[in-house]
């Protein structure tokens, strides 16, 4: 009676700490949910937190301290029907602004909160862009926002700069590096994006491996970005570039060599590569510093043997199906190497969680059965078509920062409980989950009770 007694002693400790309180506040949404959005927003400047939503006729701005204490609001009218959604924000001086954005991102307005007088002030821009320049992605990062371009026929990036109310355009020019294909035959940087896409990566939070799976990232850090390339299965290419003067470095990190070709991929966290690579007999998993190449280490294992640095099962799921058991390392490796090799690396509380195997998309049983068996593994950026379901194999290990592997039981992280929270209510609308100083911020509008609400879930510890 003791044991079980502690049991649910435990069970409601966890459950209470899963999720934590922070802010509700009564709001009332004018009809007409298409016109429904928000947006969250980090001040690292000046440790605030700040909610911009809105309805057809209204956009309201919250603001909390670093505690995540409420401070105060504004409420201003929502810019006209020729902005579509809020593409992203920025911060002066501890006064957020939020950018809203046409559908093509060609006209945008930002509006500018200042919580201090409760006024609000607003900037349009029309964009320059050449008619062939390609968007590629748009973040916010340390206070400012950014739309990232790649003009044609050009082996350079083009970044729009938006803060303190205007914006800058910085090019940052790679016409001086060599860059070859998968077939290590001459190629541009250009080619390259066109192909094979470019992902942005966010640096302070859990990224999934259909995300990571991609061959081109971009990591936004304080001082500078990196530009990674694994397209090439014998190395990653990495580009180091300043924020200051957008001046480039470059270095080369190789990949494991295994007995037979083998497909490959990396991440980057905390000024570490982490690299995977696999094919249908072997995998081969790496650590290096950036500054310390000597400091390397490598984990190995063959489809005949056991993966002795994995925590958790070999498993797969299709969909949002539950995953299955592969029986052993050869089935896995099989199917891993037949999909977009993948690899993520996140910070848990105490140690660095590593999932690692491989994605791809097939076609839904049914059309299976009827002859349609296709399978479309890592490549081109339209790998996750219409009419396909994503399919991850995969595992998951422990390491110390050392890379040394700690065989404990996996953590259950906030991103899980999250998950567990919204699953299936269709009462909570307008989600957002935003990383905000190791906890996960999760927002949304409760459209029965008609009231806005902020939540905090945190990483429980392995043991």
């Amino acid at each position: 009676m003791k044991k079980i007694l502690a049991v649910l002693l435990l069970l409601a400790f966890h459950t209470g700490q899963a999720q934590i309180p922070l802010f509700s506040t009564t709001l009332e949404l004018k009809r007409g949910t298409d016109y429904h959005q928000s947006l969250a927003a980090t001040d690292t400047a000046y440790s605030q937190f700040a909610v911009f939503i809105s309805d057809k006729e209204s956009l309201k701005a919250l603001r909390l301290n670093g505690a995540l204490f409420f401070k105060d609001s504004l409420t201003t009218t929502r810019p006209v029907k020729d902005y579509d959604f809020m593409a992203g924000y920025s911060f002066t001086n501890g006064k957020p602004g939020v950018y809203w954005a046409s559908a093509d991102l060609k006209k945008l307005q930002g509006l500018y909160f200042d919580f201090e007088n409760s006024t609000v002030g607003r900037a349009n821009f029309e964009m320059p862009y050449a008619e062939d320049e390609e968007i590629l992605t748009t973040f916010s990062e340390y206070n400012s926002f950014y739309i990232l371009t790649l003009p044609a026929k050009k082996d350079e990036l083009k970044c729009y700069i938006f803060n303190k109310g205007t914006y800058t355009i910085k090019t940052i020019d790679f016409s001086g590096f060599a860059f070859t294909n998968e077939k290590s035959k001459k190629t541009t940087l250009n080619a390259l994006i066109s192909y094979y896409s470019l992902q942005k990566i966010e640096a302070h939070g859990f990224t999934d491996l259909a995300t990571s799976s991609q061959k081109i990232k971009l990591y936004a850090l304080k001082d500078s970005f990196l530009l990674t390339l694994d397209h090439n299965p014998g190395y990653t290419q990495i580009f180091t570039i300043n924020n200051e003067d957008y001046t480039i470095t470059q270095k080369i990190y190789t990949h494991s060599v295994l007995t037979e070709s083998a497909d490959a991929n990396s991440f980057y966290i905390e000024g570490k590569l982490y690299q995977l690579k696999l094919n249908n007999e072997e995998i081969a998993l790496t650590a290096t510093t950036l500054s310390n190449t000597a400091d390397s280490k490598n984990y190995h294992a063959t489809a005949e043997e056991t993966i002795g640095f994995k925590n958790s099962p070999l498993l797969s799921q299709t969909g949002n199906d539950s995953p299955d058991e592969f029986r052993d390392t050869k089935k896995f490796l099989r199917r891993a190497g037949s999909s977009g090799i993948a690899i993520s690396v996140y910070r848990t509380p105490d140690d660095l969680l590593v999932t690692a195997g491989g994605v791809r998309t097939i076609l839904p049983a049914g059309d299976v059965i009827l002859g349609a068996g296709l399978v479309l593994a890592g490549g081109s950026s339209d790998m996750f078509g219409d009419g396909h379901e994503l399919q991850t194999n995969y595992f998951e290990s422990l390491f110390d920062d050392a890379f040394n592997h700690r065989p404990y039981v996996l953590p259950t992280l906030a991103i899980d409980n999250i998950g567990r929270y919204t699953g299936g209510n269709k009462n909570l609308t307008l989600q957002t989950v935003t990383p905000f100083k190791g906890s996960y911020i999760l927002g949304f509008y409760d459209t029965k009770a008609r009231r806005y609400l902020l939540r905090k879930f945190d990483d429980e510890f392995a043991y």
